[in-house]
């Protein structure tokens, strides 16, 4: 019998992204690269331009009627952040992560943890399900690579 691979979270990321590009073609979404490989000069470069660590892997930018954008934090498959009582598990890391989270829900964002590949996409999936888009909500198109045109929709 063959042994299930665990995905690495940076697989889980990745794939993550590409469904969102194949799926959700004109929908903006912006990924961390926090977890990615840096020198330290880099490094300390990304650490001095953000506030605080633990910020989200993913945030999309488009409401969903009841949310203005959804936040994820990516783990690996079977890698709670949460101890079987709910509770969250001990470490710095987890502790900012989990203050984003709680951070971007008190702004109006639905923020979680996703845990694997398919937890993360029922997460998106849910979060597209619910409701009508605002009424005055933009729609934005790239039309080159130097140009963004914003349209409104009463105009």
């Amino acid at each position: 019998m063959l042994k299930k691979v665990r995905e690495s979270e940076r697989r889980i990321h990745k794939r993550v992204a590409a469904y969102l590009r194949h799926n959700y073609p004109d929908i903006r979404f912006h990924t961390s690269l926090d977890g990615e490989a840096m020198g330290t000069s880099q490094r300390a470069h990304v650490g001095y331009l953000q506030w605080g660590s633990g910020f989200p892997d993913l945030l999309i930018f488009k409401g969903n009627g009841q949310h203005v954008g959804l936040a994820l934090e990516i783990k690996k498959d079977g890698e709670s952040p949460y101890k079987k009582d709910g509770t969250l598990k001990a470490g710095k890391h987890l502790r900012e992560q989990e203050g984003w989270i709680r951070y971007l829900r008190a702004q109006n964002w639905k923020a979680e943890f996703g845990v694997g590949y398919s937890e993360c996409i029922d997460i998106i999936l849910e979060y597209f399900k619910h409701g009508e888009i605002k009424k005055h909500d933009t729609q934005v198109q790239a039309e080159d690579e130097g140009e963004i045109t914003i349209r409104f929709e009463n105009d």
